[in-house]
């Protein structure tokens, strides 16, 4: 059974769904970072993250997927999104404790430079 994802990051004001026939590679790149990262670093507090985020554009993807035969398979979205409208899409979800789970990394072709995992509510910092 395939979950349904109903999360419509309606808190981004600008936001373009990203819709390229890559949209499984280019997650699965994001998520083979977080798993092979020479370096990784728990960001303790917000201004930490802002600090990083230094590119123009990002990918935001909701991190779901699920596992079908061993292969892990992208559920989610992938946002295209500027660094403000990323960084007041953040701070609007921790206001209303509607941080979910995702994968953020500049906008890439192969393979990201670094990825930020947010997860419960932590933010961390794959390089």
């Amino acid at each position: 059974m395939i979950m349904k994802n109903k999360y419509t990051f309606k808190l981004l004001e600008r936001k373009e769904i990203y819709s390229g026939s890559n949209r499984s590679e280019l997650f699965s790149s994001m998520l083979e970072l977080t798993k092979n990262a020479s370096s990784i670093y728990l960001m303790e507090t917000f201004s930490t993250l802002l600090g990083k985020l230094s590119d123009e554009h990002y990918y935001l993807a909701h991190n779901i997927v699920f596992r079908k035969g061993g292969k892990v398979v992208f559920q989610g979205e992938i946002i295209v999104v500027t660094r403000d409208d990323l960084i007041d899409f953040l701070k609007k979800s921790i206001e209303i404790n509607d941080l979910r789970d995702f994968l953020i990394s500049p906008v890439f072709d192969e393979y990201p430079s670094y990825v930020v995992s947010v997860n419960d509510g932590s933010f961390y910092f794959f390089k």
